[in-house]
């Protein structure tokens, strides 16, 4: 499909073809270096994420500060950091965010940082996360889950099969209106 150009060439495109104003952060995987761009940030990440993503399996990697200072100075504009964090659901038994870590990273990259697999951490905890330099916060897998529920009851109490139910724009509608409650719960 092409690089980073093409990827950022099109995004702004479609920015300024969708009056869109909100800022919009391209995620450029592994510190690739990037040139400076007008209306569009990058964050790069400087670790593998716990659990399974896009195949992709991964430990609970805790990223170095000598990492962490060389995808920095790619010239990205956030850093995501591992923090012993992971993409899927936290086990009760987890062991917890490594808050000295995250204040050592956040030093050592001077960069607003982004916490990937946020889904299920509590509110105590990313309070205190914004306060050592988390600047971005990911929590697909919670939404899925709730977007996924919906969906399946949607379709279990037979809505599907009522009035044209299973027009694709009916299946769904549960599932977004379950992400919206989330966020605002959030």
């Amino acid at each position: 499909m092409g690089g980073f150009n093409t990827v950022a060439s099109m995004t702004i495109a479609l920015l300024n073809d969708s009056n869109v104003t909100i800022s919009v952060a391209l995620h450029s995987v592994h510190g690739q270096s990037v040139d400076s761009r007008k209306k569009a940030s990058v964050e790069a990440e400087a670790y593998t994420i716990g659990g399974k993503e896009h195949g992709v399996i991964g430990s609970r990697e805790i990223t170095s500060e000598k990492d962490c200072q060389a995808v920095a100075a790619t010239r990205n504009d956030f850093l995501a950091a591992g923090i012993s964090n992971i993409n899927e659901k936290y086990p009760k038994n987890r062991d917890g965010v490594k808050f000295g870590v995250l204040k050592n990273l956040s030093l050592a990259s001077n960069k607003p940082m982004v916490l990937h697999g946020v889904s299920g951490i509590p509110r105590e905890e990313t309070k205190k996360m914004i306060n050592l330099g988390i600047n971005n916060f990911n929590v697909n897998t919670e939404l899925q889950g709730v977007f996924a529920i919906a969906i399946e009851e949607y379709v279990t109490e037979g809505k599907d099969s009522e009035d044209k139910g299973f027009d694709p724009r009916k299946i769904v509608k549960p599932g977004v209106e379950a992400i919206k409650l989330k966020v605002k719960e959030m």
